[in-house]
């Protein structure tokens, strides 16, 4: 592992620090959207539309 990171220029102790980071806010926030839209997706029988557009509206979601 140190012979990759040297070739990338990397620290191990940034290579670590990086592994046990928390998601931050936003992470947690595009990955909460992404199951809504996964759902609203499944929901009608997987086509792309009008209706998924009409379920979520991505700006509405923020404004909470």
């Amino acid at each position: 592992m140190a012979r990759v990171l040297k070739l990338l220029g990397l620290s191990r102790s940034g290579y670590y620090a990086y592994l046990n980071r928390k998601p931050s806010n936003q992470a947690l926030r595009k990955e909460d959207v992404k199951k809504q839209i996964q759902k609203i997706y499944d929901q009608s029988h997987q086509n792309y539309g009008s209706y998924a557009n009409g379920v979520f509206n991505y700006h509405d979601y923020y404004r909470r």
